[in-house]
């Protein structure tokens, strides 16, 4: 039919090309393809499993967990309102607030809020909700009757935590910028006080803050200052300050220019310290990725990688120019990094993830994965027989790894926990410290503990010193260093240092020792001549990041819980003396940046406290009787908020990294079903590799099994040399029933044409041959899988009719 003599408006034509782009995107199958991820469900019955997860972006309910990637939105606080039942979720990268109706756990209404969404409360005296707008400086108040926002109320900058005081009916809402808590009269909705945080030099920059019942007090977190300031609502003035902790971290020294370059992960510093031993002072400071830690000189090409554990990245600095010219993926949080001479690789210890990655700094690129003890921490190379030695500190071992094979050789059992690992010329052995209190001695030659020598407490760091042949350890909990002889294994004598010494390194050209003291945000400079510190240098700066952060009351003991996400644990605090009664390991300590745990809530029900950890995408589950990490449930990327709902017995955690809600059921139990993968067209006895959920197998036969619960998970298929697959990568939903899947590998072979001998000719058959073929690194392969014939008749057929219309448009 042809529209002749009309004239055809734009909107129409939109309006068809929006409704075919929708027609392609229902029919397209969506194949989502990205790195395994962490999704370790618990099947304790008792203590909780993720039963469903709300996917935010399309409203969608799927069993079990989601660990796929990013699909929309950041969500972060969390409240449940008991007027009406409903769930209000602040949604940071949207400006939103989204309700959600636990009846059948899908989102009801949106509601526009203020710039970045943070904290959200609810006040049972007028029924309204009260939303911190970190990013416009003010407060929303969302009346929960229609949904909508009544009144908007001006605080200080970047308002983050809130809390409702049930004595005086008041709000109390902390401004992490203006390093202030606001006082906010719900009667009238406006800000009757402001409080002042300050802490001697400490930057202030409250964040989380929690109201004791037991002594009317309000508890709140200071982003930079690592302390808890202490709140009288009688008369609105802090009348305490608790300290509770903060970091700084690796050290290292370039030959080239004889600086030295120090890591610092304060949360949104993030960066790398340049200082001059000359004149003991910073000269430079280079941003990095988040949570830098780890630090090594590559004398190959003259750079230096930073492991990122935050971030999951390795950043290679230049240090002609002291810039970050490239940026290399790993897994999850890479802590130590070492150079290995005999190849030129370098090896990172990624602590989340139980791996060391090879990376060859030719190209920047992760060559090989190698799985070791629990939480790889420490990592040395021994010149005398090439091998690497890595400390595993939840593990208790060291394992020896060795470069030809990229594979654990041996492993050397300790008593406690192996930390920091360096290697004495003199007499080839290798010193480690231990969680004991103690250093112990390898032997390489027989891979045996040889001695043991008591430091000072908790030991962490270690270097050689070649000009007196003495080994230096950093005790952080003593705030000294310990000064060993190898010759008869002894300490001589310890060396005061700032607070919590952590990183150690010796510098060549002036002899001086440098320890980075992780709670004072200094460096201590050391003269081994005297064993004297001569120096300190500090290196703090406005933007320190916040060490605690999320608090909760418990009511059955009255002790107050904080997660403080810099070191990767839950300080408990007894409000009766308001100080620190001991603390509790959930996620890693001290290297994860701004991915450690951050939320955490009382669950009535069953009596623990369930702490959501980002850095490893789970939740500890902690049982206040003994103060102790009880179990993990695995949720989403990214958890942030957690609340308990009453109404159902529901813990409900906001999945910021995943756009998505996991919901915990504490009273259900945990069933697994089989994922199986078929492969056909290899040989018999060819060995292939498929990898769920991150975690890989590999088999000889033609089937690998996996075991997982209700859940979304991505998977790759490795690549063999020398076929083809049919489908490398893809996501298996396992809802209640087995699943199998069944993949086709192709040989392909490359043949002389017989009519044109100077052409060739490639094809490719189903392989039926014996030989079998070498084997490719096990990492998993991206290559992106086939795509089915409708959708190129799908795509011409779009290409047509727009084209129809863009004509139809310009005829008049």
């Amino acid at each position: 039919m042809v529209l002749k003599g009309y004239k055809v408006e734009k909107k129409f034509v939109i309006n068809l090309i929006l409704s075919l782009a929708l027609l392609v995107s229902v029919i397209t199958p969506v194949t989502l393809v990205g790195h395994g991820e962490t999704n370790a469900t618990s099947n304790n019955s008792s203590l909780g499993y993720v039963k469903y997860t709300l996917l935010l972006f399309n409203n969608t309910l799927i069993k079990g967990n989601y660990c796929g990637p990013n699909l929309g939105g950041y969500p972060r606080g969390i409240v449940y309102d008991p007027s009406n039942g409903y769930l209000y979720v602040t949604d940071y990268g949207s400006g939103s607030v989204s309700v959600i109706d636990p009846a059948n756990n899908s989102v009801i209404a949106t509601i526009g809020v203020g710039g970045g969404p943070l904290g959200i409360v609810y006040d049972p005296n007028n029924g309204y909700l009260y939303v911190t707008d970190y990013g416009s400086g003010s407060v929303s108040v969302i009346d929960p009757a229609n949904n909508s926002v009544i009144a908007t109320i001006g605080v200080g900058g970047g308002p983050w935590g809130i809390v409702y005081d049930p004595n005086n009916g008041y709000l109390y809402v902390t401004n992490c910028r203006s390093g202030s808590v606001s006082v906010i009269d719900p009667v009238n909705n406006s800000v009757i006080a402001t409080i002042e945080i300050s802490i001697g030099k400490f930057a202030s920059r409250p964040n989380g803050i929690v109201y004791d019942p037991n002594n009317g007090y309000l508890y709140v977190m200071g982003c930079d200052s690592g302390y808890v300031s202490v709140i009288d609502p009688a008369n609105n003035s802090v009348i305490t300050n608790i300290e509770v902790i903060e970091g700084s971290h690796g050290i290292v020294y370039d030959p080239n220019n004889g600086y030295l370059y120090v890591t610092s992960g304060f949360g949104y510093c993030n960066s790398v310290w340049v200082i001059d031993p000359n004149s003991n002072s910073v000269i430079a400071k280079i941003g990095v990725g988040s949570g830098p830690f780890g630090i090594v000189y590559d004398p190959s090409n003259g750079y230096l990688y930073v492991t990122d554990s935050g971030s999951n990245s390795v950043s290679v600095i230049n240090p002609a120019n002291n810039s970050v010219i490239a940026t290399i993926r790993v897994e999850i949080d890479p802590c130590d990094i070492a150079y290995d001479p005999s190849n030129g690789y370098l090896y990172v210890t990624n602590y989340g993830f139980n791996s060391v990655l090879v990376i060859d700094p030719a190209n920047n690129s992760v060559i090989a994965t190698i799985r070791v003890e629990i939480y790889p921490w420490g990592i040395v190379y021994d010149p005398n027989n090439g091998y690497l030695y890595v400390t595993g500190s939840n593990s208790g071992s060291v394992s020896v790894i060795d470069p030809a094979s990229n594979s654990v050789i041996s492993t050397i059992g300790f008593g406690s926990s192996p930390r920091g690992i360096v290697y004495d010329p003199n007499n080839g052995y290798l010193y480690v410290t231990c969680g004991s209190n103690s250093v112990s001695v390898i032997d390489p030659a027989s891979n045996s503990i040889i001695a043991t020598i008591r430091v000072g407490s908790n030991p962490l760091g270690i270097a050689y010193d070649p000009s007196n042949g003495y080994l230096y350890v950093t005790d952080s909990g003593s705030n000294s260093v310990s000064v060993i002889n190898p010759a008869n294994n002894s300490v001589i004598t310890n060396i005061e240092v700032g607070c919590n010494p952590w990183g150690i390194v010796y510098d060549p050209n002036n002899g001086y020792l440098y320890v980075t003291n992780c709670r004072s945000g200094s460096v201590s400079v050391i003269d081994p001549v005297n064993n004297s510190v001569i120096s300190t240098i500090e290196i703090r700066i406005e933007e320190f990041a916040n060490r605690p952060n999320g608090i909760v009351y418990d009511p059955n003991n009255g002790y107050l819980y904080v997660t403080d996400y810099g070191s990767g644990h839950v300080s408990v605090i007894d409000p009766a003396n308001n100080s620190v009664i001991t603390n509790i390991q959930v996620g890693c300590i001290n290297i994860c940046g701004t991915t450690n745990p951050r939320g955490i809530v009382y669950d009535p029900s069953n009596g623990y406290l369930y702490v959501t950890v980002p850095c490893f995408r789970y939740v500890s589950v902690i049982d206040p009787v003994n103060n102790s990490v009880i179990t993990d449930i695995g949720v989403g990327h990214g958890p942030q908020g957690i609340v308990y709902d009453p109404n159902n017995g529901y813990l409900y955690v906001a999945d910021c990294g995943a756009g998505a809600i996991s919901i915990i059921s504490t009273s259900a139990k945990t069933l697994c079903y089989s994922v199986t993968f078929t492969e056909n067209g290899l040989p018999p006895g060819t060995l292939w590799s498929v990898t769920l959920n991150g975690v890989t197998k590999t088999s000889t036969s033609n089937t690998i099994v996996f075991k997982e619960p209700n859940g979304f998970y991505l998977y790759t298929i490795g690549s063999v040399h020398g076929y083809t697959v049919s489908q490398s990568s893809g996501t298996v939903t396992v809802s209640g029933s087995n699943v199998v899947l069944s993949t086709t590998f192709t040989q392909i072979s490359t043949r002389t044409s017989t009519t044109t001998p100077t052409s060739t000719q490639t094809t490719t058959q189903t392989s039926a041959t014996s030989v079998i073929p070498p084997i490719t690194s096990p990492t998993p392969s991206t290559t992106s899988p086939s795509i089915s014939p409708i959708i190129y008749v799908i795509v011409a057929v779009v290409v047509i009719v727009v084209g129809v219309a863009v004509v139809l448009t310009r005829r008049k």
